[in-house]
């Protein structure tokens, strides 16, 4: 879903220092945004004065990481800064939380780890312990570091943003742009575009760098949008529906420019007559390293008010910054050697804060129980949410249940004492009745269980006990074999097709399976017909739900149990893209097509590896009812 703003609209992201620094983009940055208590921040500072021997001036800077190695490529995330530490003789990767005042290392293999980035409890970076550059991920919730790909070709420069990893990948000779998916457990190409590097994600746009230009693609739609001119174009951030970059239009210097992919507009945000790059932006916080003094510095450049501020003005080198609600680090060269230093607000300018959110689910059946986060930057002082049936809170992070089917826009609006921001997600919980209930209609019924079922609760006879069949059998269908009546003690599956006769109208309750640790179900599909379902509580689109098959079906034929005849087809080719969208139910059977053999998985829906697969090239979906005959179930009532 696109989201759209009311008062101000509003960017975010990191800056990507050296070859491809990746910063975080839009919610995930924000999420861990929350202002440190003025007494946590004294001891901090004590603890800094104490190790360095110096005071910050006026509070606004402070060393984090100074050690006499090197220090380089800082991220930030919330309270989390990340950096690369040469302390051990290479480069490994290390954390400071600005809430405890803990340092800790994350990696200390005695390979190189390059180019760390962080979002919320997820570190990820490029590992070279295997001889080449790989992707490698540690959780700050499980203490666990977890192999992402391992190719043997390079794999450099990674993006992170809510549980979504993407990189550049040179498997193909040139560069590519790939993500892991979580649920099929494999890497996935993303961009058919070659050289394509440094890549930037947020919950709904891909933003990279191809042949000099800058590229954003919409995931939900799979839209390519161009958004510089033909020049020379690099390091692309996004926060929200702002793209900053470094731009070379002007052959003899770099400047910052900025694109907004809500109104087609691009806005220069530094042109002086020096050279500016590597920019991260935060909500209306837009920040660089600048050499308009000579020496490269750290400005900031503030959307809302259009003001300009000098961060640093040490003679030595400050670069690669990185910025998150409000806070900047960057690489700090004033010591002899790169250091890891922080700006801090709490005596800069007042900000106006920028509003954003989000849920931990948005869609569901009733009642639906949604947890929302407040992902607002410029560290806001209050809140007043609205959540779309007439129910407020100003709570922070507030709780609140659905009890009715319904879709549902939800805003929040954040304000200080400079001024207040509002973020309005229309439609953006959809609550749909309980799916506890399988309707059958007089005749033949063509359906499908959406997720297992209890024990006790799961066989012919449990669950069809009390449906006159009229003497017919329950069938199953198995390529090559043809129907196969199904046994009393047989039990019914997710991602079955099942072909049931009832004389007469009625519902049958199912009983689900609590059970949080059980596998996702897989169902091996054969060349030919197969009678398939689809899990989930919700209606989803086929591209979605087909992922894990992706273009080795044609055909898709569902079945109206309550007319009694066969739905439009669903064809899989590369005509018609706006037929994309065909939705698939969960309690519905359908007849598939394969041209060759294949496993039908279970995709986790909104992300974005599902999002990929519903339009990627050479998988569009159209109507059409010239298509091959399926089989059809024998006799009748």
């Amino acid at each position: 879903m696109h989201v759209q703003k009311q008062a101000s609209t509003v960017s975010h992201n990191r800056s990507d220092p050296l070859p491809g620094r990746n910063k975080r983009g839009e919610s995930s940055m924000e999420k861990r945004n929350r202002m440190i208590p003025i007494r946590s921040m004294v001891v901090i500072l004590a603890m800094v004065i104490a190790a360095c021997g110096m005071v910050p001036a006026a509070a606004r800077e402070i060393p984090i990481c100074t050690n006499n190695s090197s220090q380089v490529l800082p991220d930030i995330d919330g309270e989390l800064i990340v950096w690369m530490d040469y302390r051990n003789g290479n480069y490994d990767i290390y954390l400071y939380n600005l809430t405890s005042g803990e340092e800790r290392p994350i990696c200390t293999d005695p390979a190189d780890q390059w180019d760390p980035v962080i979002s919320e409890n997820w570190i990820v970076w490029d590992d070279e312990r295997n001889g080449n550059h790989d992707i490698y991920l540690y959780d700050l919730s499980t203490g666990q570091e977890m192999e992402i790909c391992t190719e043997r070709h390079a794999q450099r420069h990674p993006a992170v943003n809510e549980g979504q990893i993407v990189w550049q990948d040179l498997r193909h000779g040139s560069y590519t742009i790939y993500t892991y998916d979580f649920t099929l457990k494999e890497d996935v190409k993303v961009s058919d575009h070659y050289g394509t590097v440094h890549p930037d994600i947020n919950d709904e746009w891909l933003v990279y760098e191809s042949g000099g230009d800058i590229y954003a693609w919409y995931i939900p739609t799979g839209r390519y949008v161009r958004l510089s001119i033909p020049d020379e174009q690099n390091h692309p951030k996004i926060w929200g529906d702002r793209v900053v970059w470094t731009d070379y239009r002007e052959v003899t210097q770099s400047d910052i420019y900025m694109y907004d992919l809500t109104t087609e507009n691009e806005t220069p945000i530094c042109t002086n007559n020096s050279s500016q790059a590597m920019p991260a932006i935060d909500g209306d916080l837009i920040t660089w390293e600048d050499r308009r003094n000579g020496d490269k510095e750290i400005y900031l450049f503030n959307i809302s008010s259009g003001a300009e501020t000098r961060i640093t003005d040490d003679p030595a080198w400050q670069s690669d910054p990185s910025i998150s609600g409000g806070r900047i680090v960057w690489e700090d060269h004033r010591n002899g050697n790169p250091d890891i230093y922080l700006y801090t607000p709490e005596d800069g300018p007042g900000f106006i804060p920028v509003a954003d959110f989000r849920a931990n689910r948005t869609v569901g059946t009733a009642p639906l129980t949604v947890e929302f986060n407040d992902t607002s930057s410029g560290m806001p002082e209050s809140w007043a949410w609205e959540f779309g049936d007439g129910a407020t809170s100003e709570e922070q992070n507030p709780v609140h249940t659905y009890g009715l089917p319904g879709t549902y826009t939800v805003s929040l609006t954040v304000s200080t004492a400079t001024g207040s921001d509002t973020m309005t997600k229309p439609d953006y919980i959809r609550v749909a009745e309980p799916v506890g209930a399988l309707h059958l209609y007089e005749g033949w019924n063509f359906i499908s269980v959406p997720q297992r079922l209890a024990p006790g609760s799961s066989t012919v006879t449990e669950v069809f006990t009390d449906v006159d069949m009229a003497g017919n059998e329950i069938l199953l269908y198995e390529p090559g074999e043809g129907f196969i009546p199904m046994a009393a003690d047989n039990e019914l599956r997710p991602l079955d097709g099942i072909w049931i006769y009832a004389n007469a109208s009625s519902v049958v309750d199912l009983i689900y399976d609590d059970d949080p640790v059980s596998p996702p179900p897989e169902k091996h599909l054969l060349s030919g017909w197969n009678a398939i379902g689809f899990t989930g509580s919700s209606d989803r689109t086929a591209g979605t739900a087909l992922i894990s098959v992706r273009d080795a079906w044609r055909y898709l034929i569902g079945y109206d149990a309550a007319g009694q005849f066969y739905e439009l087809t669903i064809v899989n080719n590369e005509s018609d893209p706006a037929e994309v969208s065909d939705p698939v139910h969960p309690m519905k059977g359908y007849w598939i097509f394969m041209e060759r053999d294949g496993v039908l998985g279970s995709p986790v829906p909104g992300t974005l590896t599902s999002r990929i697969m519903s339009i990627a090239p050479g998988i569009i979906w159209n109507r059409n009812t010239t298509t091959p005959s399926p089989p059809h179930p024998p006799g009748g009532g």
